[in-house]
């Protein structure tokens, strides 16, 4: 099980111990048993556009799939 802090203002994912759960307020905090997690990001551009971006978490022996 993995815990991780995501601060989107920041724009950044940690994976933090399970004792630090709400450390910071601004962050949401995610538990996972995947080793690789996307974030959607949403923002609207000076044009109006809807644009979505990801922040990504992988655990450092993900592997891809073969």
């Amino acid at each position: 099980m993995h815990l991780l802090e995501v601060d989107p203002a920041a724009k950044t994912v940690i994976e933090i111990p399970m004792d630090q759960c709400d450390r910071n307020p601004g962050c949401k905090y995610f538990k996972t048993e995947s080793k690789r997690v996307k974030f959607p990001i949403f923002s609207v551009d000076e044009h109006y556009e809807l644009r979505i971006n990801y922040l990504v978490w992988q655990h450092p022996d993900w592997q891809p799939p073969a």
